[in-house]
């Protein structure tokens, strides 16, 4: 069964070929549209609920997209066709795929903090060090590998994750925070 611009919607029909690269004379099986439409919901909505909840754990006390609430506002919309749940559905999406690109956006901060933790182990840098700690009756090699010991042995997965996680944080909310200030100074950031 196809759709023609009589049972969908002429602007309807002209988006959704927009949208997914369509020609003009192209037409939409009404069954394999319903079942891309509801893949895609789908997906959008898990991966909203994976991005919320990542952001949640990295910057519990923000106010920036505390839960996801894309399939409850879009129920809304379909059941009442309101201008206003649609443009809560509208700004909750939004919300959404602005979360997902700042976080997108802010993990080659793993790799900083990653890097840091590394060149703490370096060994030109172990070998300063340990010159300047050697006892006088120990060789160079021993007092490097004393001094690597101690270095590692201080590292800690959790505090490592941690310092991750508020790296990758603190990154995605001054994203956020100059987005907002550019919606509020009437721009679009």
């Amino acid at each position: 069964m196809t759709t023609d611009p009589q049972t969908l919607t002429r602007q309807a029909h002209e988006r959704i070929r927009e949208a997914l690269g369509l020609g003009a004379g192209d037409t939409l099986d009404e069954a394999r549209l319903d079942d891309v439409l509801s893949l895609a919901l789908k997906a959008l909505i898990g991966i909203d609920q994976v991005t919320t909840g990542a952001w949640g754990q990295m910057a519990p006390g923000s106010a920036d997209r505390t839960e996801s609430g894309i399939a409850a506002l879009a129920g809304a919309y379909l059941r009442s066709g309101s201008d206003a749940d649609r443009e809560a559905l509208r700004a909750d999406l939004d919300s959404a795929r602005l979360l997902a690109v700042c976080l997108l956006a802010a993990t080659p901060r793993a790799g900083q903090v990653s890097w840091r933790h590394v060149a703490r182990l370096a060994p030109e840098r172990l070998e300063g060090v340990a010159k300047a700690e050697k006892k006088w009756n120990e060789s160079l090699e021993f007092a490097c590998w004393r001094k690597y010991t101690q270095l590692a042995g201080e590292m800690d997965s959790a505090g490592f994750e941690d310092e991750v996680m508020t790296a990758i944080g603190t990154y995605v909310q001054k994203l956020l925070d100059k987005r907002r200030a550019g919606d509020d100074a009437g721009g679009a950031a």
